[in-house]
């Protein structure tokens, strides 16, 4: 099965259930984000400290902007490319948090995400196919 995962090309990591539909999920990032207020203070740092690797070292793509205009729909997400391991290992703390605190953290692979609405060295943001 690893082999498998390290041919993906895309990874994601998501908050949710096993039985629950990947695709629909919570991303990581915007669930640190949104728990931020509820967690101790060595979480918070923790949750601080990975967005400040991340705001200095990777592209934001424009969420709020094209999601206003119209371009992309809240069905958006990004998904970092398997061989940047950098940013992914950067996330690994994160992760480690938030299921310290009861969160389910599931890891996602994908060869093709969706139609991809924005691409740079690191990542892809993709619309959430239907099927």
């Amino acid at each position: 099965m690893r082999n498998v995962r390290a041919r993906k090309k895309y990874v994601r990591f998501v908050v949710g259930r096993r039985s629950q539909d990947a695709r629909w999920l919570t991303g990581v990032v915007t669930m640190g984000r949104l728990k931020m207020r509820r967690l101790d203070q060595p979480s918070r740092r923790v949750v601080r400290e990975t967005f400040r690797w991340f705001n200095a070292n990777i592209p934001c793509p424009p969420f709020s902007k094209n999601r206003k205009a119209g371009v992309w729909t809240a069905d958006a997400v990004a998904w970092f490319r398997t061989a940047e391991r950098q940013p992914i290992a950067r996330l690994r703390p994160l992760v480690r948090v938030l299921r310290a605190h009861g969160f389910t953290v599931r890891t996602v692979y994908a060869d093709k995400p969706g139609r991809v609405v924005y691409s740079d060295k690191w990542q892809v943001v993709a619309e959430t196919p239907e099927t």
